[in-house]
């Protein structure tokens, strides 16, 4: 899944960033976003993290510039609110967890698959 080149007209549903998130690490197999700070958690930009991925380029890149990396600390930045809705901030955080933080022997897409799972949503590509 290639990065929005324009932002949302309407925030995303829960479905919708479960989709997006679910062709971008499963289905794509995008590797784990190789930009990181200093304490190796994953920025918005490069690859783009669980979240990232669903931002402009220039919009990752404004969160990047306020060097805070959860989701919960840019949620009401002008960069942020296009795309989200609060309700849904527990869910994009368990998203940015389980693409930031693997145990041994677990990828990306399986702790993404996890968390899709535990929230029920409907990620699978629509068949038209």
């Amino acid at each position: 899944m290639d990065r929005p080149t324009q932002r949302p007209s309407r925030p995303y549903t829960r479905d919708e960033i479960a989709q997006k998130v679910y062709q971008h690490f499963v289905l794509d197999k995008a590797p784990k976003s190789k930009k990181s700070n200093a304490f190796n958690v994953c920025l918005y930009g490069g690859t783009g993290c669980a979240v990232g991925c669903m931002l402009t380029t220039e919009d990752a890149d404004l969160l990047d510039a306020h060097h805070k990396t959860a989701i919960a600390d840019v949620m009401h930045l002008d960069a942020c609110q296009p795309y989200f809705q609060m309700e849904d901030l527990e869910f994009l955080e368990e998203l940015q967890e389980a693409h930031d933080y693997n145990a041994v022997g677990e990828t990306v897409s399986e702790n993404i698959l996890k968390v899709l799972k535990e929230w029920e949503c409907n990620y699978a590509p629509s068949q038209s």
